[in-house]
């Protein structure tokens, strides 16, 4: 697996129907892989309804949860950057992260993190699409998004050669943006900001693959074990904890009490 789309097309080959399991109510409900390769195929055609293509970046405020993966591989598959942040953020942070990153497109869980971002909209001038990741309770019309990829866009199917020509676009290429070596990058992450504003730390799919696999050089990870996904899933060792796990079949429990979506 050289970039994070070659993950996610191993994990669409797995035919575990508990890949993932979902906290709803006082139990667990489990999603399976190809439930969650549909949902992914559907927000990359929604992704591209709304004009997001290689290179574009996204941003992300939602907690652990599968939709955080689902929107993080649709990103991969689109050519796209995600930009995922701390749901713990002050709106004046979300709008300089944002800001400095030039989202074109942000989703985000919930009412409290629609109006985190849509308070701050307006200075936020790359910022065309706010995507809601699960529907709030009621909020004003002012702050209400006019888009939802997966329960409205006109186009969510992606035919299996379209699939197979976004994943093969998305290989590094010598002419794509990014750091040194032509590798594309795959996301941006930022640091605390403890010397000043936050840094825009921009990571690799060979970043990311290469701990993955140096990750399972010292752990043993089988597809028997389960994992609880902890920590923040926008913080990198938790996303790298994540990954390992999938890459060998294993199942991840999100302990988040928002209901599926």
């Amino acid at each position: 697996m050289n970039t994070l789309a070659d993950l996610f097309y191993k994990l669409e080959q797995e035919a575990r129907p508990d890949l993932v399991m979902a906290r709803r109510g006082e139990g667990f409900a489990p999603i399976g892989a190809g439930e969650l390769a549909d949902r992914v195929r559907r927000c990359v055609a929604a992704l591209g309804s709304l004009g997001i293509d290689r290179g574009d970046r996204v941003g992300l405020i939602c907690s652990n949860r599968p939709s955080w993966h689902v929107v993080d591989f649709a990103c991969h598959l689109r050519g796209a950057i995600l930009v995922p942040l701390f749901s713990t953020l002050t709106p004046a942070q979300v709008r300089y992260m944002f800001a400095d990153s030039g989202c074109k497109a942000v989703f985000a869980e919930g009412a409290e993190q629609l109006r985190k971002v849509a308070g701050v909209r307006a200075e936020l001038p790359a910022l065309e699409h706010l995507i809601l990741v699960q529907a709030p309770p009621p909020v004003d019309e002012s702050t209400a998004p006019p888009e939802a990829p997966g329960s409205g866009e006109a186009r969510l199917e992606l035919a299996d050669h379209e699939l197979e020509d976004l994943i093969a676009r998305h290989e590094p290429q010598a002419d794509c943006p990014g750091p040194e070596g032509g590798d594309a990058v795959a996301t941006i992450i930022y640091t605390s900001g403890t010397t000043g504003e936050p840094k825009g730390v921009m990571l690799t799919h060979d970043n990311l693959a290469s701990n993955m696999r140096g990750t399972l050089q010292v752990l043993s990870c089988r597809a028997a074990e389960r994992a609880l996904s902890v920590l923040p899933l926008c913080h990198s060792f938790q996303r790298i904890v994540d990954y390992t796990f999938f890459s060998v079949g294993a199942q991840v429990i999100y302990g988040s009490p928002l209901r599926l979506a």
